[in-house]
This record gives C-alpha cells, sequence and structure tokens, in this order.
C-alpha cells in the first residue's frame, strides 16, 4: 500500500477516489505488446486476494488462488505466526487510507474478542444520511447507501464482516442521554460545529477531540474540565499525569461560533468533498487526523480495554463518512 501502481491510470492510494491499498496487474501481450491487455486485480485490507486469471494460450487460462497460497505458507510459518499480534496496529499505519484505518481498528476489536478478552462497547452517534457525494471517495458506502444514516451503514457491515457488536443511534450526540453519567467513556469527538462540540464538552470521561483548518489540525486528549485541577497536577507525579485538559480548556474559541464576516469563505454547512475540491481544505488534512488519532485510541483501548467507547461522528468525521 505505500508503492504507487505501476500501471499508468490507476488511481493513487489513499489520496485518490476508488483506490485500493493492494492490486495485482495480469499483463497478456497477446497478440502483440501494442494490441495485448492487463487486467488489474483490486483489493482491501480486510478482504481475501483474490483468484486470478493467468492466460496461457489463445484461449487457455490458469485460474490462481492467490489467497490459499498466502494462507498455506503463512501458516507453514510457524515461528513467524506465532510472533504475530493482530491486537497492535500494523507498520506504517498512519499510510493507509481512513476508511482502511477504520477496518483495522475493527479487526483490533475482533480479536480481542477471539482471544476472550474484554473489549470496548462501540457506538456510532451521527444524524446524517448518506448522500450522492460521498460515494466512492470513501470505500464503507455503496449506492444502496444513498439515503440510509451513515452511523447505521458503517455500523452493519463492520459487524456483518467481523462479527462486532456495534451500536449506533441516527441523532444528535446528547451528553445525558447518550453516555454514562459516571464517566466510563472513551469519547472521539470529529465533529465540525460549536453546538456539538458544546455538547461533548458535557460528557464525563476521557475524549479525544479533533479538528481541522485548511492546511493544519489538532488533536487533543482530556478528562478534567476544571482549570485549577489541571494546574494543581500539571507536573504530574512518576511520570504520570492524571488529569489532562479538555478541548475548551485549549481551544475555547471552538465552542463559540465562528465570525462570519471573517470567513466568507467556505460557504456554511460545506461537506469536506466540498471543501477539498473548491479549495478550502487540503486533500491529506483529514487523513493526517484520522491517523494520529487512531494511534491515540489504540494505545488507550489497551490502557482501558474496560471502557465503553463512544465514537461520535459528525459529517466531518475525518474524512471517514464524508
Amino acid at each position: 500500500h505505500e508503492t504507487p501502481a505501476v500501471v499508468k491510470g490507476l488511481p493513487r492510494y489513499p489520496s485518490e477516489t476508488n483506490s485500493y491499498a493492494y492490486n495485482i496487474t495480469v499483463s497478456n501481450p497477446s497478440p502483440s505488446l501494442e494490441d495485448g491487455r492487463a487486467d488489474t486485480y483490486a483489493f482491501s485490507v480486510d478482504v481475501a486476494i483474490p483468484v486470478v486469471a493467468i492466460p496461457l494460450g489463445q484461449h487457455d487460462q490458469l485460474d490462481v488462488d492467490f489467497n490459499g497460497i498466502y494462507q498455506d505458507v503463512y501458516a507453514s510459518l510457524a515461528a513467524y505466526s506465532r510472533r504475530v499480534d493482530y491486537e497492535q496496529l500494523p507498520a506504517h499505519f498512519e499510510r493507509y487510507s481512513a476508511a482502511d484505518q477504520a477496518r483495522i481498528l475493527g479487526r483490533i476489536v475482533y480479536d480481542m474478542q477471539r482471544n476472550r478478552r474484554h473489549t470496548p462497547q462501540i457506538v456510532l452517534i451521527d444524524p446524517d444520511t448518506v448522500e450522492e457525494k460521498n460515494i466512492g471517495r470513501q470505500a464503507l458506502f455503496a449506492p444502496s447507501s444513498i439515503g440510509k444514516f451513515k452511523a447505521e451503514c458503517v455500523a452493519k457491515k463492520l459487524n456483518f464482516a467481523l462479527g462486532l457488536d456495534i451500536a449506533w443511534i441516527p441523532e444528535s450526540v446528547d451528553a445525558r442521554r447518550h453516555f454514562d453519567r459516571y464517566g466510563g467513556n472513551l469519547v472521539i469527538s470529529c465533529v465540525d460545529n460549536h453546538e456539538a462540540r458544546k455538547e461533548i464538552y458535557k460528557i464525563s470521561g476521557c475524549g479525544i477531540f479533533a479538528g481541522n483548518e485548511t492546511h493544519s489540525g489538532q488533536v487533543c486528549i482530556g478528562n478534567a474540565d476544571d482549570p485549577d485541577l489541571v494546574k494543581r497536577f500539571i507536573d504530574g507525579y512518576d511520570g504520570k499525569y492524571p488529569y489532562l485538559p479538555k478541548e475548551r480548556l485549549l481551544f475555547p474559541e471552538l465552542l463559540q461560533p465562528e465570525p462570519v464576516e471573517e470567513h466568507p469563505t467556505p460557504e456554511p454547512g460545506a461537506s469536506c468533498a466540498e471543501l477539498v475540491a473548491s479549495g478550502d481544505q487540503h486533500l491529506l488534512v483529514n487523513d493526517m487526523v484520522a491517523t494520529i488519532m487512531g494511534q491515540y485510541l489504540h494505545h488507550r483501548l489497551h490502557r482501558l480495554s474496560d471502557a465503553d467507547l463512544a465514537l461520535v461522528w459528525a459529517d466531518l468525521l475525518v474524512d471517514l463518512f464524508d
């Protein structure tokens, strides 16, 4: 997934629409190199390697089961297979697309279940529905998804693929109704408006908060909304910091309405796809922020695996839904 496809014209992964992490291309220079054809088999991180047709002659072909070959070779390397820890992020995780990162994290939760470790309850919260502009930019949506709730589509796809039990709430986030009031929450906040941020700020527990601008973004992790409490433990003890500031203490302006006169563009309500197309948002900003959040989330899950995990999805879900 880190090397561009050798075939000219294939979408570049992960930045271009309809691109895939892996490609197998079979070239058939018959009857000549100029008049021959090339077939490309593209696949994502969570699907089996496809069966590939190898041309042998004018009308003959050999169907090669690359997935079977891969599995046999892997199974034969007993020492290596025992060393692989599927509860850890793969090498260069940040170079996968945001959608593939979601699949990988879903598989991590699946592997925790298989090993009978306590796994978090994942809840997706988003009132938005899939629109035509969402199709193609991310593999989590298909044309048949148009008009359906984004949270429902993603939850069902991951549940079906990995046997998980992800729940979804097709509503705007509500701190009182959707979360444990006693603080047993790990909230992933990727919202794009101050009203949602103000509601999320009321939630007890730990949060990973993200936001972005045209060429940059920010990710912060915090569990305290009392500035005096944060200052009291600012030096920590034994290398540990029990209280970290929530988003409002670091970026208070994010919980306030954005002055329209200071920001005439982009248009209010514009999606990530529209912002990228208009040049008001860099193509890879969301992927960058999603990668950092994914790494925070992975480490946090392994330290607090008994916490409830609530993923708060909104229109700007770090390029995962938009």
